[in-house]
């Protein structure tokens, strides 16, 4: 009898060590964290209905993006995410939602072009513009770069390298979380729930 409680008491002792001293070193570590608060800020941008401005979308979830009409590959898989995202959200949820497209290509992009671009992908996605020295501006705050890439042998003439990020803003106007390209649209959506 004295052997099994001295054995009891050893194996709650080994118990306590372990839970408390080893098991903890091989649990992973709680994701810190990220700070977007430097990235981001005000801007003001030309839509087909009109100029716009981060209040226009205040109270709201806004998945923003940065890119062009004639984009080839980008631009086009991002929407996509974003028309994934919108159409999973209920008619109460949608209402709080907006994506934004912000062409860094003016000289192409017009108004028009920006309209029936965005809307192919959802109503709720609005495509807007500037020119070059508001979008640098506003690329600036967000720490988004872009360049031309001339295309001699192309149709096209040029192109646009850009960030391919999605910044996503909260209901009070600031940068929330930002998303690769390639991120499954589950992760922006579920992201969104959390926010609005």
């Amino acid at each position: 009898m004295k052997k099994l409680l001295v054995m009891a008491a050893a194996f709650s002792a080994f118990s306590l060590v372990f839970i408390y001293f080893i098991l903890p070193a091989y649990m992973p570590e709680p994701e810190p964290e990220r700070d977007f608060s430097a990235v981001g800020g005000d801007f003001q941008l030309e839509t087909l209905d009109g100029p716009i401005s981060r209040d226009d979308f205040a109270g709201q979830a806004v998945m923003l993006f940065f890119g062009f009409t004639h984009c080839p590959d980008y631009c086009l898989a991002s929407l996509a995410t974003k028309r994934q995202v919108l159409a999973e959200l209920s008619d109460e949820e949608l209402e709080r939602v907006s994506g934004l497209f912000v062409s860094v290509d003016p000289d192409r992009d017009d108004l028009e072009t920006l309209a029936e671009y965005t809307d192919f992908f959802h109503p709720r996605i609005v495509g807007a513009t500037s020119s070059k020295s508001v979008i640098d501006e506003m690329t600036g705050k967000f720490f988004a770069t872009y360049y031309f890439v001339d295309t001699p042998d192309s149709d096209l003439e040029y192109l646009v390298e850009h960030t391919t990020r999605t910044y996503l803003l909260g209901p009070d106007g600031q940068v929330a979380d930002i998303f690769s390209y390639d991120d499954p649209y589950t992760a922006i959506l579920a992201r969104i729930r959390q926010l609005i």
